[in-house]
This record gives structure tokens, C-alpha cells and sequence, in this order.
């Protein structure tokens, strides 16, 4: 049965429609996203891998460990990712963190990127 209704929803370009509609809210979050941590938060967050689709990897550099990043970005009603579970080869490292931009709406990026300088600036 789920195939059957993932074949019909592939009929017609929906399935393309739909893969265009997604990939362009994300790519809108992502530099909405990136735009509003630059400007709250400037060099105290650098970013790499922006172009993985649905997140990215933010170094924090203001001397907390990965756990109270999270803690403290969560106490602010922001949830960001731990990355230790990225890395197999070699520790990951302690200011890293994950930032998804997938799931959130457009409209609610810069009150969570304010909620990020709260708990990472104070």
C-alpha cells in the first residue's frame, strides 16, 4: 500500500515539485539562518558544512563545553545538536555543535538565533 501511494505521488512531477518546494525553504532558512548568527553573535560562532542540506556545524568559541552549549541554548528554548556521535575517528570537538534549519519556520529564525545569544552571550 505505501508503495503504491509513494508510485501515484511520483506521477506527474509531484514527487519533483515537492523535492524543489523543500530544498528552496531550506536553502531561504539556511541564509536567513546564517545571516541572523552573524549579526547577533558575529565571531563568536563560526560556521562549516552549510551546504549539507538540512544543518550545519557551529564552532562556539566562548569557553563552554559542548554539554553546556546545549544545556544553556535548550534553558533558552533553542535546541541545537551534539556532534560526539559525528565522530568516530577522534574525539569531537567540545565547542562544536549542530544547528538544524529544516524544521524550523522562517518566521521563528530570529528569535531562536536571539535565544542562541542569550545562553552563549549572556
Amino acid at each position: 500500500m505505501t508503495c503504491e501511494v509513494l508510485a501515484r505521488f511520483m506521477e506527474g512531477g509531484r514527487w519533483d515539485a515537492h523535492v524543489r518546494r523543500v530544498l528552496k525553504s531550506n536553502r531561504r532558512n539556511r541564509d536567513e539562518l546564517l545571516r541572523h548568527l552573524g549579526a547577533e553573535l558575529g565571531e563568536t560562532v563560526r560556521v562549516s558544512g552549510t551546504d549539507a542540506g538540512m544543518h550545519f556545524y557551529a564552532a562556539v568559541r566562548n569557553g563552554m563545553t559542548q554539554r553546556e552549549l546545549l544545556e544553556s541554548a535548550l534553558a533558552e528554548g533553542a535546541k541545537v545538536y551534539g556532534t560526539s556521535r559525528m565522530w568516530f575517528s577522534r574525539p569531537a570537538p567540545e565547542e562544536n555543535v549542530m544547528i538544524g534549519f529544516s524544521a524550523i519556520s522562517h518566521d521563528r529564525i530570529a528569535d531562536g538565533v536571539a535565544a542562541l545569544r542569550r545562553a552563549w552571550r549572556g
